[in-house]
This record gives C-alpha cells, structure tokens and sequence, in this order.
C-alpha cells in the first residue's frame, strides 16, 4: 500500500502525525533526558559560546515544549534563547519561562521572517524524521537562513536500527516487523549524509557522529518508539473498526512491549552533525 507521496507501509493521514497532547508532551520531556543521557551534552563542546553574552543567540527549531531551551539556560543564563513551533499547544506559559527564553510560532518549511535572517550564533534542530521527505534540502537551506554561526542536528538514524536479544532463541517477530513497517515508510537515507547536505548549503561539517544506545538505555528507547508510534496510530491512522490499521497496528506494538519484556530490544544509534556557517 502507498501513500500520495509513493511511501509504501502504513498510509497515514496528511498532517502531523504525532500527538500534541499532554501525553505527547510528556513523551518529548522523556526523550529529551534519554537524548541528554546519551549524548552528555545539549550543546556539543565543539560549539563556541559566550555565557556571559546577552548578544549571544540560540534557536531552538520544532522546540515542542521548550525543554532544551530551559535546559540550556542553565549554562547559558544570560543569552538569548528563542524556540520556535508550528503549534504553540504544548508551551508552558511564558510567565513560567527564564527571562530569557521565548517561545513563539514559527513554521520552518515555509521560509524565515526578514527580522530573523542571520541573527543567531547557534541553531539547533532535532527530530525532524517525520517532517522531511527523503530530502532536508529545502529545510535545511531555511535553517541556514537564521544563521551567524553554528547549526547542530540531532536524528535518530532508522538505517542503523536493529534488534538485540539476550537469548538467540526468543522470539522476535514482531520487533522485527515493527521495523521492518518504519524503514518501509520512506528513504532515511539523508541522515547519515547531513555532512553532504551541509556542504551543499554553505556549512563547515565539524562534527559528524553517531552515538549507539548502550544495553542499559535500550529498553528506555524503545519504550518511546513504541509511545511516539501508539501516538502515530491514534493520530494518523484509521481507527474506524477492529481490523482497521489503527487498531492492528497498535496489536504489533503490544506484541514488540511484549517480547521486549522477555529480553528482545530496538538498538538505536543517534547521529549528531554541526556545521559552521562559512563567512
């Protein structure tokens, strides 16, 4: 089966297809710890900052509830921290907020206000699998667009995932078909070329890498695959009757919960790339 833009797998309904509700919320907190985790860092230490600067300048691209921003306003008291949205649901209210951090709507695919072109030493964007199509070409050319200095994209790399076990004989078919129904939605191939990417709009690759999930976080990952995809299926998909593949889908997710508790897991690998703006 394939969707209006030929992807074969699940057809999902257009739109966003993840949740934008408390659930959801909780969900994007959770991943930004496990990510902050795995990495060690929001900022990688290759990336120069002024902490003491309130000239200094961070965006914060799809920031959903603010979460990185409020973290890196811990290191970064006195910089200008901004996050910006196509929907402002999940925001905390702005009186809650660091004095110098704004939330605000934005949506990057549809190009940069003139009051924000060049005007920040740092962007940073994260998640974004859902949101492009086989090509972050036109994306990322608006990323650029916002920048002075560095731009940071962190990804989870779908063409690295694969199944662990502790015991080769457990069964894992349906983690197996999980991924085998993610991989099959669309070419994520573009992940692992962001350096080539970069290169294309201008950027400095400095750093290109990727990070595996080591055995002790692998069952917290894939907890929130299974989360963002129950979130896909009650969102996206149908859910008219008991066969439709809403509710079929949401069976193989059970199934994956399952045998992961039996030992059986999704290892991830997160790939981080930065690039400098060239002057």
């Amino acid at each position: 089966m394939a969707d209006s833009n030929g992807n074969t797998g699940l057809m999902l309904k257009a739109g966003y297809p993840l949740g934008r509700g408390f659930d959801a919320a909780a969900r994007l907190n959770l991943q930004h710890y496990l990510f902050k985790d795995l990495l060690g860092y929001e900022l990688h230490p290759n990336i120069p900052v002024r902490s003491s600067d309130s000239n200094f300048r961070v965006a914060d691209i799809g920031t959903g509830t603010g979460i990185w921003l409020t973290a890196v306003h811990q290191k970064l008291p006195s910089a200008q921290l901004d996050g910006f949205d196509n929907c402002v649901d999940q925001y905390p209210p702005k009186e809650w907020l660091p004095s110098n951090v704004s939330l605000q709507a934005l949506d990057i695919c549809e190009g940069i206000p003139e009051e924000l072109l060049g005007k920040y030493d740092v962007v940073h964007v994260r998640h974004f699998l859902l949101v492009v199509n086989d090509d972050p070409l036109i994306l990322l050319k608006n990323l650029v667009a916002l920048l002075r200095g560095y731009l940071q994209w962190v990804e989870y790399d779908p063409s690295s995932v694969y199944t662990d076990r502790i015991d080769p004989d457990l069964p894992r078919t349906a983690t197996e078909e999980f991924l085998a129904t993610i991989k099959s939605r669309r070419n994520y191939d573009w992940v692992a070329k962001l350096p080539e990417y970069f290169e294309m709009t201008g950027l400095a690759t400095s750093v290109s890498a990727s990070y595996p999930v080591p055995p002790g976080m692998r069952m917290s990952f894939t907890y929130v695959q299974l989360l963002a995809a129950e979130e896909l299926s009650l969102v996206a998909l149908d859910n008219s009757g008991p066969e439709s593949s809403g509710n079929v889908f949401r069976r193989l997710l059970n199934a994956v919960f399952e045998e992961s508790k039996s030992g059986v897991s999704m290892v991830w690998s997160a790939r981080v790339c930065v690039g400098r703006r060239r002057s």
